[in-house]
């Protein structure tokens, strides 16, 4: 059995394109899995012949949780280890430019 590779691209057209070279590359010793954001990405790479399955948009710690709570309409408040560990963390979101958690 041939070990796996996860790829995880940003979720647009022009970052998965391209990664399917990349993935042409490492297809004869791996199995190739995508992990795509919507139904289009997903058809285009299950047509050139790999695993793929949805996967929510939001990737934590990298600037989009204020996106991510506006969207699930929820305060922008953490609490106990969450507030220690991100309490000073700034990120860019729709509402306001450079809040802080």
């Amino acid at each position: 059995m041939k070990p796996s590779v996860l790829f995880i691209s940003a979720s647009i057209r022009s970052h998965v394109l391209p990664s399917l070279f990349i993935a042409d590359l490492f297809a004869d010793e791996y199995n190739i899995h995508y992990a795509v954001t919507n139904d289009i990405l997903k058809e285009i790479v299950v047509k050139n012949g790999y695993n793929a399955f949805l996967n929510s948009g939001f990737r934590p710690c990298i600037g989009i949780e204020g996106k991510y709570l506006s969207e699930v309409k929820k305060k922008k408040q953490l609490s106990g280890t969450s507030q220690k560990l991100f309490g000073g963390m700034k990120f860019m979101n729709t509402e306001k430019q450079n809040s802080t958690l």
